[in-house]
């Protein structure tokens, strides 16, 4: 059992998906069966897909003895040396084999839907309806439940009166009132792990007495508030009392803003003020208060009850601040769960936080349900695991690892960038505190070179990357810790320590017979500066980029294709960076999946312009729209005019047969206006078209939708749904977060500008230390730096360590996706140095941005061969690498492929095809089925007929379980009696007598004793054929034999019947793998079996 479960550090390109693939492949070749006892998790349904390519690449590749995999069979036959080099293509081949014919349980998913089965399991104990809709669209959900709550909202409840109340402060404090958009961001919080993890007290405590705790503790705090500033104002009073007789300068600072005589008597006026840390200091050098006026110690003392009466004016401030959208929640809540249960359905959403409860109360009947299916638990991007989810798996892993079945965790916590998904680093950061030391083996990956030791390899980047790299995030660190030491701490520090501890990465050594990487590759940083006062740092990077790419395309001849532009956020920049090259460069394109909505689509746009015509047909304004995108479309020169009768000039179908579109569904609506307005044909349009169509499809049947709902729903989101773009030969731009998992020959970062701490917009759930805040045991804290200064000050340090961690790796994670070429732009537009740190005693929280960092690093970054041009202020390393040549980039390729016996179908690259949409206006047929048959079955004659078919369904059933005679009674007792096909003794009796006689038969002995390779109830696919597969009852393999048998149970042979089992053996013929091929149709309950002629 020591040591199952290993954990995989997985720094960027240090070859994570070899090893995942590697470790499951080995499982396979000591078990060629074990596939169905391996769970394996990642968290996109494209990581999935990818695995499960890789997965199956590989082992075809090591079946087949391919170069592809040549470092995989290696790898294997090192470490499993116990099986030959033939053994191991066998046992690859037959693990494939399996696979592919029993795909259902090749058990690579998504986290979500490995919940989601698990839930399906346990529906009836979690009083779930077993048909229920998982919708994944949880926050659509919420929105509506919360227009639901406001709508049913009547005069003289508590309810209403809540609502009036928080219009009311609003008002008061001269913020907007308009409140559905407030109420909606923060019931959010119904779907926020923590909120469910830790708020089930809350949840009662709003509820207790009709909210009249959640009163009690308004009114309180509300009190305490203004009992604090009759106390400040007394103070004041007094510090009056003992500056009497003395004058504004006789005291420090004297009349300037912020000197201690303004604090007071602004204090004196209006109550608490806040107490800067200029004047905070004077309590311990009282001396320096006054040098006339003898009461200094006393007006110290005084100093530091403002102090204290500032710290609890902000704990009133901030426990108030969603006070009224905390009345709220439980009804929203509740409303909700009465939504979802009228229209039987479950938000993803929930998941985790059922099944971690659920597994608190009985882990051991969880298990019974699926613990006991799986003997090995792999899971990928450990890093974005959140605490729920970590609390099912980690239960699931403790089993398994009780058994002493091997696992496998991968992640980085360098590239943990989904927090606001409720991802948590912590959990890999600490992953080794989770399990006793003997049950966990940390993968060793170091390298040692010139005396460092390395803690990972990177096996993506040009060699100068790496070194770049390795420099920039050694020294942030450091920087890190010198700066921010005083506010996080020893532990927060030796948290991000950790987190970056493997950060510095190993070159790929030499290896026997292969060449050594070369010494190559470019970094730069240029840290923009003002040139006149009002040039802003947007506009500078944004001319900086374009004259970075006039660089790189036509001097340095590097590819559009090989260029990436990564951003913080798609908002607003995005369309910066798109505008901007698209006037400077119009020959060239440059493509990203958040500029192609479907809202730039003109096809799409006159089909929704149709949609309105028939919701509102008297609507003018959009007549004339849906004129304008007509012609348009079909390069008609008319385009009406607002004065006349422009419904003239639609399209005659669409204003002919108005009445009747207008009775369609929403999905063959929108089918047969592509199709009457003849669109869809144009290839620049096909991909805008089939991805609407999808998401209308998805929005349909997921809801009941009308067309006016759905009309609301492309105003609210699916106008902005995107299509995937085409790369080919074209400038990507793209969000770091999509940029994970892939590389760039040359990435460019040209707004380095992100928030680095102090972003307050985070919402923190907090337990109050004291009364009379502890009322109530757990309240919503915005993560202002108002927090550092109040009794919630822990909570925020905590929040300050994630923020920081957070946008540090997503630096790491931009940088790292460059393979040869990285050019990053930051701001120094700002009037500060940049080669200046942070005091280290200057204890008040401050926002920065990810600039503040790298102005600090880079001037001061030493790595052998870099140069800084200190007046430019700009970093260069290396010279920049230019693309590969496209024809001898292709020629490599091919010869690569030459060189290959065979190639591997799992690694072919897809190829696009035009698709014109088409449509076809099928007509609905109805077929009576066997079951009516039976049921309507009158004479004699018919009855008898119907009992050989429920007969020979029960006895063909039985005999696709049977490989040899022996399995006769097991398979009759697993398929009849187990599943309740039957009930009646006699009737079991009657077919197993009439199955033994059966396989007692001469002619069919040696099918059943055991010589063949069998096939029962197997799938032939069929290329270029209208019906794509066959489904034979049994083929049996012996050689080059290939034998077909087809079961057939009816009163008397039929000729006809032989025609089926040629079309069986024309199939195998063309397969080209048999020699000789023999065909037989075996009349079953008439004890006759006839050989086939072809």
């Amino acid at each position: 059992m020591n040591g199952n479960l290993k954990i995989y550090r997985a720094s960027a390109g240090s070859g994570k998906t070899f090893t995942l693939a590697l470790e499951y492949i080995k499982l396979l070749i000591a078990d060629p069966g074990a596939y169905r006892r391996i769970l394996a998790v990642t968290f996109t349904n494209k990581a999935t897909a990818e695995m499960k390519e890789r997965i199956l690449g590989k082992l075809y590749g090591v079946a087949h003895g391919l170069k592809s995999a040549a470092d995989y069979t290696a790898k294997i036959k090192a470490q499993l040396p116990a099986y030959s080099d033939g053994e191991i293509r066998q046992r690859a081949s037959e693990a494939m084999e399996n696979i592919l014919h029993d795909y259902g349980h090749f058990r690579i998913q998504t986290i979500d839907a490995f919940f989601q089965s698990v839930l399906r399991s346990l529906a009836k104990e979690l009083d779930l309806s077993g048909d229920m809709e998982i919708s994944l669209d949880a926050e659509e959900l919420l929105n509506n439940a919360v227009d639901a709550y406001i709508k049913r909202l009547e005069p003289g409840t508590p309810q209403i009166a809540q609502v009036v109340k928080y219009i009311e402060d609003k008002m008061r404090t001269g913020k907007r009132w308009k409140i559905d958009k407030d109420i909606k961001d923060f019931a959010k919080n119904i779907l926020n792990e923590e909120y469910q993890q830790r708020g089930e007290a809350l949840r009662e405590e709003i509820e207790r007495d009709n909210g009249a705790l959640l009163d009690k503790f308004y009114d309180d705090v509300t009190a305490l508030q203004e009992s604090l500033d009759d106390k400040a104002k007394s103070v004041a009073k007094r510090f009056f009392s003992y500056a009497s007789g003395y004058t504004v300068k006789d005291f420090k600072r004297g009349a300037a803003n912020g000197s201690i005589w303004n604090v007071f008597t602004k204090m004196l006026n209006e109550g608490v003020v806040k107490i800067t840390p200029a004047i905070a200091t004077l309590m311990s050098t009282p001396a320096e208060i006054s040098s006339s006026c003898p009461y200094v110690n006393e007006i110290a003392a005084l100093i530091a009850e403002c102090k204290a009466l500032y710290e609890e004016k902000i704990n009133c401030t901030l426990s108030l601040k969603h006070y009224h959208q905390l009345a709220m929640l439980n009804n929203i809540a509740s409303t909700l769960k009465d939504e979802n249960a009228r229209e039987n359905r479950f938000m993803l959403a929930e998941t985790t936080h059922l099944l971690s409860t659920m597994i608190g109360k009985s882990a051991t009947f969880i298990f019974e349900k699926i613990g006991t299916e799986i003997d090995h638990i792999f899971i990928d991007e450990f890093q974005d695991t959140s605490k729920l989810q970590w609390v099912c798996f980690k239960v699931l892993l403790e089993e398994v690892l009780a058994r002493g079945k091997f696992n496998l965790i991968v992640g980085d916590v360098k590239q943990s960038i989904y927090r606001w998904r409720n991802s948590d680093w912590n959990i890999m950061n600490n992953i080794g505190g989770s399990f006793r030391a003997d049950q966990i083996t940390f993968a060793n990956q170091d390298v040692a070179v010139d005396g460092f030791t390395y803690k990972s390899t990177n096996y993506r980047s040009d060699r100068r990357i790496i070194t770049f790299n390795n420099a920039l995030f050694r020294e942030s660190i450091k920087s890190i810790a010198t700066t921010y030491k005083s506010l996080l701490g020893e532990h927060g520090l030796k948290s991000i320590q950790a987190a970056y501890d493997d950060v510095e990465q190993a070159v790929p050594q030499p290896q026997p017979g292969k060449e050594e990487k070369p010494w190559q590759g470019y970094a730069e940083v240029r840290l923009l500066q003002k040139s006149n006062p009002d040039d802003k740092f947007n506009d500078l990077a944004i001319q900086q980029l374009m004259e970075t790419l006039h660089q790189l395309l036509e001097v340095e001849k590097v590819a559009p294709r090989d260029i990436a532009i990564l951003l913080r956020t798609k908002e607003k920049k995005i369309g910066l960076v798109v505008d901007a090259f698209n006037k400077e460069f119009p020959d060239l394109k440059i493509v990203s999946d958040e500029a192609y909505k479907l809202s730039s689509s003109l096809y799409v746009r006159l089909v929704i312009a149709a949609l309105r015509y028939i919701a509102t047909p008297e609507d003018k304004v959009n007549i004339v729209n849906l004129v304008k995108l007509y012609n348009k479309v079909t390069s008609k020169g008319n385009e009406g005019n607002v004065s006349d009768d422009v419904t003239t000039l639609l399209p005659p179908k669409l204003r002919d047969e108005l009445e009747r579109l207008k009775g369609l569904p929403v999905y063959e609506l929108i089918e047969q206006l592509f199709a009457m307005l003849d669109v869809g044909n144009s290839s620049e349009e096909e991909a805008y078209v089939f991805a609407f169509l999808d998401h209308a499809s998805q929005y349909i049947n997921n809801r009941h939708a009308d067309l006016n709902k759905f009309l609301a729903a492309w105003d609210e989101s699916i106008k902005d749904k995107c299509v995937p773009a085409e790369s080919i030969n074209s400038v990507r731009v793209m969000t770091v977060h999509k940029s994970k998992g892939l590389e760039f020959h040359t990435v460019i970062l040209p707004f380095c500008d992100w928030t680095f701490t102090g972003d307050g917009r985070n919402l923190i759930w907090c337990v109050p230390g004291k009364a009379p805040f502890d009322n109530i045991s757990l309240l919503p804290i915005n993560s202002t730096k108002d927090m550092a200064e109040s009794m919630y000050r822990d909570d925020y340090f905590e929040e300050y360590l994630y923020q920081i961690v957070d946008n540090l790796n997503i630096l790491y994670v931009a940088t790292t996706r460059a393979k040869s070429n990285l050019i990053m732009f930051s701001d120094n537009t700002q009037e500060k140095d940049g080669n200046k740190q942070k005091k280290e005693d200057d204890n008040a929280p401050k926002k920065s941005s990810i600039s503040d960092l790298i102005n600090c690093v880079i001037p001061n970054l030493v790595i052998d061969g870099a140069t800084y041009d200190d007046k430019e202020k700009v970093l260069r390393y290396g010279t920049i690498v230019p693309s590969k040549d496209v024809d001898k980039k292709k020629e490599e390729e091919k010869n690569d492929s030459d060189k290959e016996k065979e190639l591997n179908p799992f690694e072919e690259k897809p190829q696009p095809v035009s698709l014109p949409f088409s449509y076809y206006d099928s007509r609905i047929e109805f077929r009576q089925s066997n079951e009516l048959d039976r049921f309507l079955a009158t004479d004699t004659e018919e009855q008898q007929q119907q009992k050989y078919i429920d007969e020979g369904k029960l006895m063909h059933l039985v005999l696709s379980q049977i490989e040899k005679k022996e399995d006769l009674e097991s398979a009759l007792n697993r398929v009849l009696l187990l599943t309740g096909l039957i009930t009646e003794g006699t009737r079991y009796e009657k077919i197993k007598n009439l199955l033994g006689r059966a396989l007692d038969n001469p002619a069919a002995a040696t099918w059943f004793n055991g010589s063949y390779k069998l096939f029962n109830e197997r799938s032939i696919l069929i290329a270029d054929s209208e019906e794509k597969s066959r489904r034979p009852d049994r083929v049996m393999i012996k050689g080059d034999t290939a034998v077909v048998v087809d079961y057939k149970f009816v009163a008397e042979p039929n000729g006809d019947y032989h025609k089926q089992v040629k079309e069986y053996m024309a199939i195998l013929k063309d397969m080209g793998c048999y020699g000789r091929i023999e065909g037989y149709v075996w009349y079953v309950n008439l004890g006759e079996i006839n050989k086939v002629v072809k």
